[in-house]
């Protein structure tokens, strides 16, 4: 824990954990699907247990991103963040994974998982939460969030979220 003039501190770490905590019992994978792709349109679809398709989350919050391999996770591909849309920031991801971005739109976790063979006909699934959804920071916690993915991403051993690959 960090230690300030004001007391001891919980810093983003171990609020990344209680995060990860919770969302490995509260949490459910969804699975993504693509929808339409031609040069002109990219949709994909993200379904429930029973395979269907569910609302797309508009709001914003953490999402991660994993690979599974016989129905279980194999690894976490990404761990993203999102001030007001979850849903526009898991379509990037699949955009670059489709190589279809723009030369002016990026998503360097993305691109490393195309470079590493990563193809959106793989069992990808999502699982995400709203802001409001996540547990509360312990009192006078001091973290950034919008690095907080970060923490969730070391913690979740994310292949793609490292700056260098």
């Amino acid at each position: 824990m960090k230690c300030t003039l004001f007391g001891s501190y919980p810093d983003a770490e171990d609020y990344a954990q209680k995060i990860v905590s919770f969302a490995m019992t509260e949490g459910k994978f969804r699975k993504i699907q693509l929808n339409k792709f031609t040069d002109r349109e990219i949709s994909y679809y993200i379904l429930d247990e029973d395979n269907c398709s569910l609302k797309k989350p508009e709001y914003g919050g953490l999402y991660s991103l994993y690979l599974f391999k016989d129905n279980k996770p194999e690894f976490c591909l990404y761990v993203g963040s999102s001030s007001s849309n979850i849903g526009y920031r898991i379509y990037r991801f699949v955009k670059e994974l489709l190589n279809k971005s723009r030369d002016d739109e990026n998503h360097p976790g993305a691109k490393k998982a195309r470079n590493a063979g990563i193809k959106i006909t793989d069992d990808i699934r999502v699982m995400y939460f709203s802001w409001e959804d996540l547990p509360n920071p312990p009192e006078k916690c001091i973290y950034d969030p919008t690095r907080l993915d970060e923490s969730v991403a070391r913690l979740l051993k994310s292949k793609f979220n490292k700056r260098k690959s």
